[in-house]
């Protein structure tokens, strides 16, 4: 179980930055072009947490979204 007391303060931020407000189907999240090279490290962390995924896009972009279990962390403290 990962709760979000087991986050640093800089996952959490990435957290709130990545949930783009819609339903996990249509979410996008954000291309990792534009995430600060020092969130990197958190995504690789979060990714083997289970909490964000990045997917390949058209034209090689990569985009990093929460998944199911980060959703849940993010608005539940828990999952």
């Amino acid at each position: 179980m990962t709760r979000l007391t087991d986050l640093s303060p800089a996952q959490i931020r990435l957290m709130i930055k990545l949930d783009d407000g819609f339903d996990r189907e249509d979410s996008v999240g954000q291309e990792i072009g534009d995430l600060r090279p020092i969130d990197n490290l958190d995504v690789g962390a979060m990714v083997r947490m289970g909490l964000v995924v990045a997917d390949e896009g058209r034209g090689g972009q990569v985009w990093v979204r929460l998944t199911e279990k980060g959703r849940k962390v993010r608005e539940e403290g828990e999952a």
